[in-house]
């Protein structure tokens, strides 16, 4: 039967990420005061995904770097309310509409991808870890299952405790500028709109019958 299982990512529509890339980079008004490096996360905060004590970590340690989340929190998530609330370099810019997150994402020095490795993250498909790429941008995961097969590319780095997730954060800086990396990345990512992932798709069925 395991011949009969594939794993389908999430397509990407790589038309909200499209935008004109001048060569002065655009900044948007709340990431001006925001010290860089800039460590940056988009979507959903919630405390059962996102791994917190992982984050308090990383930000006492990094106490020079910026951690900038983008997005809705839930008002339940009290844990993650006090701890960004709590440390100075935690930046919750709040949701951002569709067509800004390119600008956001662009300023990022590298993304992270922090959820808990429970019965939502062994299953999750996260859909910004192309997003993040289509970027050429470095990312640190925890070790979700399912992208375990990018960190296998070198293209992320995939983490498999707090420690290994903390570490990487300065080996991702000092390798974002890597040109060779960066469009490695951004390949990955043009792999997975939804015009290609539908072809993969009906071949797989056809295939079958």
């Amino acid at each position: 039967m395991a011949q009969n299982i594939f794993l389908f990512p999430t397509p990407i529509n790589l038309k909200y990420l499209e935008y004109k890339k001048n060569k002065e980079e655009v900044i948007m008004k709340d990431l001006v005061a925001i010290p860089k490096p800039m460590i940056g996360f988009m979507g959903t905060l919630n405390d059962w995904k996102i791994n917190i004590q992982l984050l308090k970590k990383a930000a006492t340690k990094y106490h020079l770097y910026s951690f900038v989340f983008v997005g809705t929190i839930n008002s339940r998530s009290k844990q993650l309310r006090k701890l960004l609330n709590s440390m100075p370099n935690c930046y919750h810019i709040g949701y951002k509409a569709l067509n800004l997150l390119p600008f956001y994402i662009s300023n990022f020095d590298i993304c992270i991808i922090p959820y808990k490795i429970n019965s939502y993250g062994e299953y999750e498909y996260p859909i910004k870890i192309m997003e993040y790429l289509e970027f050429g941008k470095s990312v640190i995961t925890t070790a979700l299952p399912s992208i375990k097969y990018l960190a296998n590319k070198k293209l992320i780095y995939w983490a498999k405790n707090d420690e290994e997730c903390i570490k990487y954060i300065d080996l991702a800086l000092h390798e974002r500028r890597n040109k060779k990396l960066i469009q490695e990345r951004i390949d990955e990512s043009k792999k997975n709109v939804w015009d290609i992932k539908i072809k993969e798709y009906l071949h797989i069925i056809e295939n079958r019958l």
